[in-house]
């Protein structure tokens, strides 16, 4: 296996990606399965940021005295990180298939890393309407992180992994236009037949008009594993079966819409525009939502006890990075003596 067999399907959480990739699945040269996120550790052993129990920050260390001490450092350390995942992901391929998709959520928060390993991969990157992606993951997380009669926004989680995972992604399509290929998850259910013929293309892949059947989710494999979607798999085995404009019936109360708008705010108009949307179309839409008043209260207790865990998580979080730094600077400087 080289890096040219590998697809790394990008996207934010509840875009469509778990359909798509099985959609693409039905193709004999493609293999895959559910999440791996093998390359989270790897490339996340030189990010200093996360905390772990194990004192992250001492793993990035060593980490980069290893890299210190190989005769082509950083060169050799991405090396390492091919090999292993070539080797691991050549076990998948069980009839010769010419390609191996992987398609893991958080990868949005390396996916500048992860192109500068595996330069010569393919690149597939969907988006969807704020509107549909914010209503869809209260629907289906809804009691993570708030109280169980509210939608379930745990705001921690969408700073981090949301806010900045859509905005390096917008800024690594922009970058990468002309290596990747780009879908918009509205345009793949309405045209179905277009868009895996262009990406097929992209892939080089001959296109057969069975992977558009409508019934063609009955037969796409079912990816065996714990990460992924777990509704859509199981609700929709037609592509026409699949709805639209649920959102309305999510992003209906004043609390709720004001905290979209911030959150559209947070990833900016460019970034927006990117991805293929326009914030000023996206807020009138919002606009011909009814409010309903009755979600008012307990609206505001769950984003209020949210936003005081985030800002207790994020002091927390910096002040542990911080110290460990001071830390290690100090124990540099004993040793200098």
């Amino acid at each position: 296996m080289k890096s040219e067999n590998l697809i790394f399907l990008l996207s934010l959480p509840r875009t469509g990606s778990t359909l798509l990739q099985r959609l693409l699945a039905t193709h004999k040269e493609i293999a895959t399965t559910a999440e791996p996120m093998r390359l989270l550790p790897l490339i996340y052993a030189m990010d200093p940021s996360p905390i772990a129990e194990y004192a992250h920050q001492s793993l990035v260390l060593s980490t980069y005295d290893l890299i210190e001490n190989l005769p082509c450092g950083k060169v050799d350390y991405h090396d390492s990180i091919r090999s292993h995942i070539f080797d691991l992901y050549s076990k998948f391929i069980l009839n010769s298939e010419r390609y191996f998709l992987d398609k893991s959520i958080p990868y949005t928060l390396i996916c500048d890393k992860i192109i500068e390993i595996f330069p010569e991969a393919k690149y597939i990157v969907i988006f969807r309407n704020p509107l549909e992606q914010i209503s869809s993951v209260t629907t289906v997380h809804g009691k993570i992180g708030m109280e169980k009669h509210v939608s379930g926004w745990n705001t921690f989680t969408l700073r981090e992994h949301w806010e900045k995972g859509a905005v390096k992604l917008a800024k690594f399509t922009q970058k990468y236009s002309d290596k990747i290929c780009c879908v918009k998850y509205r345009e793949l259910i309405h045209s179905p037949k277009a868009q895996l013929e262009r990406i097929f293309n992209y892939l080089q892949l001959d296109f057969d008009k069975r992977h558009v059947d409508d019934n063609i989710l009955e037969v796409a494999p079912d990816l065996k594993g714990r990460s992924g979607d777990p509704t859509g798999i199981k609700e929709y085995n037609k592509l026409s079966n699949i709805p639209s404009g649920k959102w309305k019936n999510i992003l209906n109360s004043p609390v709720r819409k004001a905290w979209f708008k911030r959150y559209l705010r947070r990833i900016g108009d460019e970034n927006l525009k990117i991805m293929g949307y326009d914030k000023v179309d996206i807020l009138n839409d919002l606009k011909t939502v009814k409010n309903d008043y009755s979600k008012l209260f307990p609206d505001i207790v769950s984003v209020a006890k949210s936003e005081f865990k985030y800002k207790v998580l994020r002091f927390l979080w910096d002040y542990a990075v911080k110290f460990h730094i001071y830390n290690r600077k100090c124990l540099e400087k004993l040793k200098e003596k």
